[in-house]
């Protein structure tokens, strides 16, 4: 049993709410300023010159003078699922379940792990097929550490995070929202890995760096632990 609460333009509720439907400051709407200067409003044939009229409301954004306004609504969801949960049974088989087939912290800290591949690492086991030099490697190495100090602080926050959140957590709020930032600051750290490595190769040992390696695909990349994903492919 799922509950959600869904809000649509929730700052736009937020305004009306302080400032009143006709004092509206236009929070939460895209609003364009009114670029009409002057209308025309004839033509003098003695002057032989059109006549005009000033727009008042020149520049003006506000809320309550637009037209067509994003509406603030509220919606309260109820979900019942009968039988397996084919979402939850597909992420215990990416991250496995404890004895009772539940998510645990262990196994989704290690699927985050498997989620940030360390490049440098892999590029230093296949240092035999790139040529690289001794100080190559060493360089390598220092920034493998590196990365893997900082995956091993993500994947310990992430473990506390389903830790918390109880041996049956539901997958949409803890992978769509909790662990979400995780999985965006790895993703960070795999650009800033990649481009460690290939400041330090010269431009043809980048060449022959796999293509796995420069852009791994699916859930954790290549050499990190497995192609599966989420969905267990």
């Amino acid at each position: 049993l799922t509950f959600s609460l869904v809000t649509a333009n929730l700052i736009g509720g937020i305004d009306q709410a302080l400032h009143g439907s006709n004092n509206l400051r236009g929070w939460g709407s895209f609003t364009q300023p009114d670029n009409t200067l002057l209308f025309v409003r004839g033509f003098d044939q003695n002057t032989n010159r059109y006549r005009y009229e000033v727009n008042e409301r020149f520049g003006a954004a506000r809320g309550n003078q637009t037209g067509i306004r994003l509406p603030f609504q509220v919606g309260f969801n109820i979900r019942y699922t009968l039988g397996p949960d084919q979402t939850r049974d597909r992420l215990r088989a990416a991250f496995g379940g404890g004895t009772n087939g539940a998510l645990t912290g262990a196994g989704i800290a290690a699927g985050v792990g498997r989620f940030f591949p360390n490049v440098a690492l892999q590029i230093i086991e296949a240092r035999d097929s790139i040529g690289l030099t001794d100080v190559e490697v060493a360089k390598l190495k220092v920034l493998a550490d590196s990365i893997q100090l900082e995956v091993e602080v993500l994947t310990a926050q992430a473990r506390a995070v389903v830790e918390k959140e109880g041996g049956n957590p539901d997958p949409a709020v803890l992978f769509g929202v909790k662990l979400r930032p995780f999985f965006e600051k790895g993703a960070r750290l795999r650009t800033a890995a990649t481009t460690g490595a290939k400041a330090i190769l010269t431009e043809d040992q980048w060449k022959r760096v796999p293509d796995r390696i420069k852009t791994p695909q699916g859930f954790g990349g290549p050499g990190g632990g497995g192609n599966r994903r989420p969905g267990g492919e």
